[in-house]
């Protein structure tokens, strides 16, 4: 198959999906199956072939549906076709089940039976094309046993001293370069091309407020014409891939589950999906990394009681050529894992949003900043080096989570951001992008020396709008967690800071030009 059709993907089709899906959910509501799995990888082979561990099938392949005409056997098995469940559903419901797929047009066929047998039995033209024992099947082979290896990384533990070197920096020309930056930039230039309005389900959209800035996470209904809401958010922190695998998948699920908790999320049901995009896997320094990440999302899955419900893989993203010395050369892609929280709000009219909403305001940052910027945007643009790596302190993230989930819940919270690529001070950038306001930001609330204090990226932070009458309210919600007043929203359309020893301004207009810059450059 590599040689005769290696050209050939899988291609998805949103509308058979969407229509599969609600066949799905039907049948479910009933009660008609027993199990279900997708037809992922390895098609047919490995959905039954999974289903049938324990039980044993038959399998008649003459029977699948098919696209087009001229499979064979083996390719109608292992064929990755999209948008296919396999269902287990008793005798007695078939024609019920089958009735309720023709409402819905979807193509239900009855293709074997699990039999008991203990074997996998599968029939072409009325001949057995194949049959193996489903325990040999599943637990005959040798495993695979690899090595690993990880040599460490340049981080010390939550709270200890590291000693960055940033040189001295015009903290408003650093703020628009990094706005400017892939990893911050505005990414509506990809969002536009996409349908998020399918239905009018959405709530919190990716773009959003007056002056259309980032969401965090964003909201929408499960069901139309109910009030409770799903909240997405993800995290990616790629720049850490080849120095510090398990920060940087640790610092991803923590990113993740921030910005669903930002758009109002309950900490205590947050779900997890994983995407692990890795190149060489074969030496041990490459399975080493991934055992480092695979680690991360363990211990990150156990200290928010988040569970990872699914997620995807791919793991050989190598790509080798002949150099002109005919010597074959490799480049690896980092290790990078993006994480997927999904969290839950009752009523979705409840949902927080990003942008700043009123002149006054106070603005506070709520977590604790540290000095590591390795990884950070700021090393990016060569501005500082040495120190550590940001660090994940889970338990004290979860305090963070919770105290400002309980703070928006009891309407104390007029924005909530949550700080990660570019830090601190691109968070209140983006606030005022999607608001169309200014902000006044005393740095010298941050106990950290020079910019850094502006650009680090610790994970699990918030910035929060809070309205002046609730601030007394707000600080003892915040009570047992790091919190600080920096500053306070203002109607001028300038950020203005001030340092222990500095202060600047920078136009509105300056940072949305500087954050759109990317996305108009590729729409054009």
């Amino acid at each position: 198959s590599e040689t005769q059709s290696g050209g050939a993907v899988q291609i998805g089709h949103a509308i058979h999906e969407k229509v599969l899906l609600e066949f799905v959910l039907a049948a479910a509501r009933e009660g008609l199956f027993a199990a279900i799995t997708d037809c992922g990888a390895g098609g047919l082979s490995s959905a039954v072939g999974e289903m049938a561990s324990q039980t044993g099938a038959e399998v008649d392949l003459a029977t699948v549906p098919l696209k087009y005409d001229g499979l064979s056997a083996t390719e109608v098995w292992i064929s990755e076709a999209q948008e296919r469940m396999v269902l287990a559903v008793p005798p007695s419901r078939w024609e019920r089940l089958r009735a309720i797929a023709d409402d819905e047009g979807v193509e239900a066929t009855a293709i074997g039976t699990f039999t008991g047998t203990g074997r996998l039995v599968l029939t072409w033209g009325g001949k057995t094309a194949g049959e193996l024992d489903c325990h040999f099947l599943h637990e005959g082979r040798p495993k695979v046993s690899r090595s690993s290896r990880w040599r460490g990384a340049p981080a010390a533990t939550p709270g200890a001293a590291q000693s960055p070197t940033a040189a001295p920096v015009d903290i408003g020309r650093t703020l628009l370069a990094i706005l400017a930056l892939p990893d911050v930039a505005s990414k509506e230039w990809i969002i536009r091309q996409y349908d998020h309005e399918v239905q009018g389900a959405s709530v919190v959209k990716p773009i959003l407020g007056p002056g259309e800035g980032p969401a965090d996470g964003t909201v929408i209904r499960g069901v139309l014409g109910r009030d409770r809401g799903i909240v997405l958010g993800v995290g990616l922190r790629h720049r850490l891939g080849r120095i510090d695998p398990y920060q940087m998948a640790a610092g991803g699920i923590v990113e993740a589950i921030a910005n669903i908790i930002a758009a109002g999320a309950s900490p205590d049901r947050v779900a997890l999906l994983d995407n692990f995009c890795w190149g060489e896997c074969r030496t041990d320094e490459g399975m080493g990394s991934l055992v480092e990440a695979c680690l991360a999302c363990r211990d990150m899955a156990l200290a928010f009681d988040a569970p990872f419900v699914s997620g995807k893989d791919s793991l050989n993203n190598v790509f080798t050529w002949m150099d002109g010395r005919n010597v074959v050369r490799e480049l690896s892609i980092p290790p990078t894992l993006l994480a997927t929280a999904m969290g839950q709000v009752d009523d979705v009219r409840r949902s927080q949003t990003s942008d700043f909403k009123r002149a006054g305001g106070a603005v506070y940052v709520v977590g604790q900043t540290r000095d590591a910027v390795i990884g950070s945007q700021f090393e990016r643009l060569g501005l500082a080096s040495g120190g550590g790596v940001p660090l994940v302190d889970a338990a004290a993230c979860r305090a963070v989570f919770r105290a400002v989930a309980g703070a928006i819940d009891a309407g104390l919270v007029a924005a909530c951001h949550d700080v990660s690529d570019g830090g601190l001070l691109v968070a209140v950038a983006e606030m005022m992008i999607g608001g169309g306001l200014g902000a006044s930001v005393d740095l010298a609330a941050i106990p950290l020396e020079g910019p850094v204090a502006a650009f680090a990226e610790t994970p699990g932070r918030f910035m929060c709008e809070v309205p002046a009458e609730d601030a007394s309210r707000f600080e003892a919600a915040m009570a047992g967690v790091p919190h600080a007043r920096v500053g306070t929203v203002t109607a001028t359309r300038f950020l203005e800071f001030t340092t222990a020893s500095d202060a600047g301004r920078v136009a509105l207009d300056e940072i949305d030009a500087a954050w759109r810059s990317l996305a108009r450059r590729f729409s054009t």
